[in-house]
């Protein structure tokens, strides 16, 4: 069995206490993406994995997040190359996410990030408790934890808001403005490539133009989580336009901050 001082680059003797698990051997393990799961599950996860990581040691060989960022976007733009897409508009939106999210990797909090926490990732385990299995480790913000979660299946501000409240409130050191600044800078990854493969749907819109609203401050999204209609005058979900890139109509008024 994994722990998490293992996963953080130091050796678990086996006269020390034992941390929490991270990874184990789970039966029957089935993958939380094969079933629903609620907030709720994954507000505990968040918290667990965050009361049981160590603080970042000397000779830890992990990197640091911003590492883990380069490789995703990398792979992204491989990925994208690969299949012959020529998009520069998704080009440029996943160069701002780059930067948008070194930028929250160098200016955040340093605690142990799994780095790859999502559904298919974290498996069903004892009492209903969830594991979380297959960590990228890196040291850097926990807040990129959520964020895979809080993005699953939103389409709207309103969805969003509850996303990043719910487990903000019960998960100590989250902040709900770095969550929010995650959810934008790490929306591109998921909506371009659906973009360039042809998803033109409500989610994948709202996803691009999530990616696009890096002025919009946290308090604004709240504000137009309150006032946008599930189909406004604008489009769908309060596009201006039923097609990226044009600005939200939910961030309209909103001033510039995090």
């Amino acid at each position: 069995m994994e722990t998490v001082d293992t996963i953080a680059g130091r050796s678990s003797r086996p006269e020390a206490q034992e941390p929490a698990t991270l990874v184990g051997t789970v039966q029957p393990g089935v993958q939380v993406s094969r079933r629903a799961w609620s907030l709720a599950e994954v507000t505990a996860l968040l918290r667990d994995l965050r009361a049981a990581a160590p603080a970042p040691g000397e000779h830890s060989a992990l990197r640091l997040l911003s590492h883990r960022i380069d490789f995703v976007v990398d792979l992204t733009d491989r990925r994208l190359a690969a299949g012959d897409v020529n998009d520069p508009a998704g080009s440029k939106v996943l160069r701002q996410a780059r930067a948008a999210a070194l930028e929250l990797a160098g200016n955040g909090p340093v605690g142990l990030v799994h780095g790859d926490l999502h559904p298919a990732n974290v498996l069903s385990g004892p009492g209903a408790r969830m594991v979380a299995i297959d960590p990228r480790p890196t040291w850097g913000d926990p807040d990129f934890d959520a964020v895979d979660w809080v993005l699953e299946g939103v389409a709207g501000p309103a969805v969003l808001e509850q996303r990043i409240e719910e487990p903000a409130a019960l998960v100590p050191g989250m902040s709900p403005r770095r969550v929010l600044g995650w959810c934008r800078a790490l929306a591109a990854l998921i909506a371009v490539p659906r973009r360039c493969a042809g998803r033109d749907d409500a989610e994948t819109r709202f996803l691009m133009a999530l990616a696009d609203s890096r002025r919009c401050s946290y308090a604004a999204v709240r504000r137009a989580a309150r006032r946008a209609p599930a189909r406004g005058p604008c489009g769908p979900y309060g596009t201006c336009r039923p097609r990226w890139p044009r600005w939200p109509c939910w961030s309209r008024g909103g001033r510039a901050g995090r």
